[in-house]
């Protein structure tokens, strides 16, 4: 059984207690989940931006997330190593966005996956990441929809909802 504590830097260090010859590996996906989650900021706050601005800056701004976007997860996995235990381990959350590694997006893996690093307090609840762009919800909370410091998670998802749902209205 492997223990996957939360915190990256203890993730990366129990991950590598469990496959000592992989520690490049294990630090190249940890680095390539964090890339992505951070270009999935981007990604995702251009899907509440209005479509006037969105046609402008839309192609930059969901570039990033689409060059991991358009690649397996097993693809991805595979440039790192070709330990399939330690990929077995690294895609084991996989039922949570519905794809086996072979098919799945790396885009979405490294969303999802990624959540699992954060740290958590005595309460069990997900302390702030120091990536302020690590997760869409993230990326509206502070500030790409204008919204600033201090906002709360439901503002912000309150606003992105507004929106999302006026472009149907268009």
């Amino acid at each position: 059984m492997y223990e996957f504590p939360t915190g990256v830097e203890r993730f990366q260090e129990q991950l590598i207690g469990y496959f000592p010859a992989e520690g490049a590996a294990i630090r190249g996906y940890v680095a390539a989940v964090n890339a992505t989650r951070k270009a999935s900021g981007l990604y995702f706050a251009e899907k509440a931006m209005p479509r006037p601005v969105a046609r402008i800056a839309g192609g930059l701004m969901r570039a990033p997330f689409l060059r991991w976007a358009g690649r397996t997860t097993l693809e991805v996995l595979r440039t790192l190593t070709s330990n399939d235990d330690l990929i077995a381990l690294l895609t084991g959350q996989w039922g949570n966005y519905g794809l086996p590694p072979a098919q799945s997006t790396f885009g979405i893996h490294a969303v999802v996956a990624g959540r699992y690093f954060n740290e958590r307090d005595d309460k069990g609840e997900l302390k702030p990441c120091k990536d302020r762009y690590s997760h869409p919800c993230d990326a509206l909370q502070y500030g790409v929809l204008g919204l600033g410091e201090g906002r709360s998670k439901k503002a912000a998802e309150q606003v992105a909802a507004e929106q999302a749902l006026a472009r149907f209205d268009d």
